[in-house]
């Protein structure tokens, strides 16, 4: 979603990606309350700050599409079965 073109509006989640260590809030997407408390605010903002949500857009893409290469991500996983494979206490077969 993130690497289309349109705004994100991201609910808070105690589930994390990969890659969210890379996002900001209101530069990449714009942040919705775990609860949804807050998705008619963030929506009435969004449609009041076209420009703003243009620029959010245009960051969110340029992220996305400099940070998930193949081999970006390739990379990524190959660090996580890495490190998975150095807590096993067996020999897999």
């Amino acid at each position: 979603l993130l690497a289309g073109d349109s705004l994100v509006l991201k609910q808070d989640s105690k589930y994390k990606e990969w890659f969210y260590h890379l996002l900001e809030p209101y530069v990449h997407y714009v942040p919705v309350k775990r609860d949804l408390s807050d998705i008619v605010e963030q929506v009435r903002w969004s449609q009041s700050h076209q420009e703003e949500a243009k620029v959010i857009v245009k960051n969110a893409r340029k992220l996305m599409r400099e940070n998930m290469r193949p081999e970006d991500i390739y990379c990524v996983f190959y660090d996580i079965l890495k490190e998975y494979s150095s807590k096993l206490t067996f020999q897999p077969e």
